[in-house]
């Protein structure tokens, strides 16, 4: 079974159409910058077991206003809970259904812009990438916490993805199909194993540098 969330389901449309055509996807509301809600939803789902949290949700901000030009306090304060806390707190409170399945799996999407080694080549969106890089190193630590309990954490990037982010950022290039990274991440997410990699994947066989 899969436990979809979103902010909006009754604006969710092609949400909803997987779940009408798909018998074992359910849709519930949720909004990962409201902590009262993300500790609801848990306690919602408490008996039940969670082979992989996936933690999805993510926020770019304007562009504009993480720029050097122009720096907006009160956005990277968004973008920090939204991106970074808010995985984190996803994390703690489902991690006893992930502990009683049988992957036992917390996986966050992070993004190639959060690699330190990759910000001398270019910059903007300063905003945005302090928050993901914030993610990896949080959940890196996560990992070391929940070792012992059989539990594996890890960051994956999905790659350059046509979507509305993608498109807000300002780039132009190329860029893979949703359907296609969607596919990329599952054959990931089934292998994956103990995050002990000198960074972050980006599937199928890419690993970027923290």
């Amino acid at each position: 079974m899969v436990i979809a969330t979103c902010r909006e389901p009754d604006q969710a449309t092609a949400l909803a159409e997987i779940a009408r055509r798909c018998d074992n996807v359910s849709v519930d509301r949720l909004d990962v910058a409201n902590d009262d809600a993300v500790c609801e939803i848990a306690e919602r789902y408490s008996d039940i077991a969670i082979d992989v949290l996936m933690n999805n949700a993510g926020m770019l901000g304007d562009p504009e206003a993480q720029s050097i030009e122009n720096l907006d306090s009160d956005l990277l304060a968004r973008l920090m809970h939204t991106n970074t806390f808010a995985p984190l707190l996803l994390a703690k409170s489902f991690l006893e259904q992930v502990a009683r399945s049988k992957q036992k799996k917390i996986v966050a999407l992070t993004s190639g812009l959060s690699s330190i080694a990759f910000t001398e080549h270019f910059g903007r969106l300063y905003f945005y990438r302090a928050s993901k890089a914030a993610l990896n190193v949080a959940m890196r630590a996560l990992q070391a916490d929940i070792r012992d309990r059989g539990v594996t954490a890890a960051v994956v990037a999905p790659g350059l993805v046509n979507t509305d982010l993608l498109t807000r950022s300002g780039y132009q290039g190329e860029s893979i199909e949703p359907e296609q990274a969607a596919e990329r991440l599952y054959e990931y997410i089934e292998k994956l194993q103990p995050n002990t990699a000198e960074g972050f994947a980006v599937p199928p066989d890419k690993i970027l540098p923290w």
